[in-house]
């Protein structure tokens, strides 16, 4: 297992760990599906994402990191509706991967 792949394990952990103590923390989600998606678990990362938007509608990096587990499992549909609602959001990049994604 490489050193990174040890690392977000060890984050989730920390993370299970936060979420119990505090379980409406949208950032925790946030950044345990951020790091499930680096161990390629994108459905595992979609769920956290989809509860930090649950606890923070408004949660830009939320929207845009969900969107790129959905691009990572091919679900071209979802992933645009994030990243549109990240752009909606404020998030100017969003624009530039509906660009580069979307209007294929």
């Amino acid at each position: 297992m490489l050193k990174n792949q040890k690392e977000y394990i060890e984050a989730i952990k920390a993370y299970n760990k936060y979420i119990k103590l505090k379980p409406n923390d949208s950032e925790s989600y946030n950044l345990r599906g951020f790091s499930k998606a680096k161990l390629k678990d994108y459905i595992g990362s979609i769920q956290d994402f989809n509860m930090a938007i649950k606890l923070n509608p408004n949660d830009v990096s939320a929207f845009i990191n969900r969107g790129h587990s959905k691009k990572l499992l091919n679900d071209k549909k979802g992933a645009c509706l994030d990243y549109s609602k990240a752009g909606e959001l404020g998030y100017e990049q969003a624009y530039d991967f509906i660009k580069e994604y979307c209007n294929e």
